[in-house]
């Protein structure tokens, strides 16, 4: 079945109006810290974001676990487009210093380099969740508890959040 292009439109014009509705039913006080990392999904949860809540309602916020100044340039772009700040958390000291912790435990515990590199591949995500996540809690706490918007929260196809990145406008750099 084939829909005609301007009912398409239509849809995808009401999906963002469910989101931005959602976000307005979910944001405690009326605000939310949106989790930056410089790609598509959390540009356009920060578009929907400011436009659910108001931009003086909305922070994002930007911890990097390894400096990659392309996607740090993305995230200032998504900001600058939705007409908010970015924090920026540099977290790559920690992150590296935590790292090595880490794999000088997993080779004292005895593995060999193939399994010291597995091991250690699979804990990254667990080592950055570890590290992100009281860093945006704790700016949530500072900025008078508002709705944390994580990554991830956008369970959409990545050709649908491109297309809803250009209805909101997002630049063609960030959407990539």
């Amino acid at each position: 079945m084939h829909m005609p292009e301007d009912t398409l439109v239509i849809v995808r014009h009401n999906l963002i109006d469910t989101q931005v509705n959602h976000i307005r039913m979910v944001a405690e006080h009326g605000k939310a810290v949106v989790d930056m990392d410089g790609g598509l999904q959390s540009a356009v949860m920060l578009s929907l974001a400011t436009e659910a809540l108001g931009q003086e309602n909305v922070t994002p916020v930007y911890t990097g676990m390894v400096v990659d100044p392309h996607r740090l340039n993305l995230a200032r772009q998504a900001a600058y487009h939705a007409g908010v700040m970015l924090v920026e958390v540099d977290m790559s000291d920690i992150f590296d210093t935590t790292l090595q912790h880490v794999k000088s435990a997993i080779a004292k515990a005895g593995y060999s380099d193939v399994n010291q590199r597995q091991v250690a591949n699979s804990l990254l995500p667990v080592l950055r969740a570890m590290i992100q996540n009281p860093i945006g809690d704790a700016t949530c706490a500072l900025m008078g508890s508002p709705t944390r918007f994580g990554l991830g929260c956008l369970d959409w196809h990545t050709d649908l959040l491109r297309e809803i990145a250009v209805i909101l406008n997002i630049p063609p750099e960030v959407i990539g």
